[in-house]
């Protein structure tokens, strides 16, 4: 038998079978159009998608985003209920909740304690089917006023931090006892005691310093217990593993545009709402 032969043979088949499956590469998926946000996959795999200035509520099918509602607001953030409803963080008119089939727009939250909720940003639900909610309420870097809210499966709202430098992305830990809230005018994410935290000594604590653009928009868990993030003013996907360290980004292609502000992650991919142009991309998490 001629080894050399055998090698070479098996060289060019590898070869062949590589060239038939091209790197995965950073590709846009949809042009909605405005300030697009609150990206989310529903049970049958449809991507959603909120517009902050139109208040469009778009489902994106084989590229084309129809329009499912409008909250006659200003749509921020977007999850989905383990009902099958789509709650949806207003800044104009509070917590809402999609029926996805009949297309009704109902009023979960607009006040608490009399006083009316201000900008709601985003939310992420827990397992007893509760909503961590965050409130900017015009903060800043210098003006530490934002809330996280939390509204109970009852009903009940309540005040779980406030104190915050534009509190915007959060997603659940991995541990319940803590939930990632990133501090847009801060550059940082924090892992805040959640309400079921009953840790003697519990504490805040910063998971992460982001770097580029201008702070940490939507994020969601990753698959190893890390964080992802819409790296807003940036044009990238921020990435940590669950240690709290920074790994690297992945940007978006020269001219695609810097407003990155959520995400929404199905099979390997990470699908990025671009509000400057109002498109939808998708990055390779492998």
């Amino acid at each position: 038998m001629n080894i050399m032969a055998v090698l070479a043979a098996s060289l060019t088949f590898l070869g062949a079978a590589s060239a038939q499956v091209p790197a995965r590469q950073v590709e846009k998926v949809a042009h909605c159009g405005g300030f697009l946000e609150g990206a989310v996959f529903d049970t049958e795999g449809y991507l959603w998608v909120v517009d902050l200035k139109s208040a469009n509520i778009f489902r994106v099918k084989e590229g084309t985003c129809e329009v499912v509602a409008n909250t006659g607001g200003a749509p921020n953030g977007a999850r989905f209920h383990k009902d099958g409803r789509l709650f949806i963080t207003d800044n104009k008119k509070g917590l809402l909740a999609l029926d996805v089939h009949s297309k009704a727009l109902s009023v979960i939250a607009d006040s608490l304690d009399g006083q009316p909720l201000k900008g709601l940003n985003d939310l992420a639900f827990d397992h007893a089917g509760g909503a961590y909610i965050t409130e900017p309420n015009g903060s800043s870097a210098t003006d530490r006023k934002g809330r996280l809210l939390y509204l109970a499966a009852n009903g009940q709202m309540s005040v779980v931090a406030q104190g915050l430098s534009f509190p915007n992305g959060i997603a659940m830990s991995s541990d319940p006892n803590y939930v990632f809230v990133g501090q847009f005018t801060d550059k940082s994410i924090l892992m805040i005691p959640s309400v079921t935290n009953r840790e003697a000594m519990k504490s805040t604590f910063v998971h992460v310093r982001t770097t580029g653009g201008l702070g940490p928009d939507g994020m969601v868990l990753s698959s190893d217990g890390g964080l992802l993030w819409a790296q807003f003013g940036g044009g990238s996907l921020g990435r940590s593993d669950s240690a709290g360290n920074l790994l690297q980004s992945v940007s978006l292609p020269k001219g695609a545009g810097d407003f990155v502000t959520n995400l929404a992650v199905k099979n390997g991919w990470a699908y990025l709402t671009e509000a400057e142009y109002g498109d939808i991309w998708r990055v390779p998490l492998d």
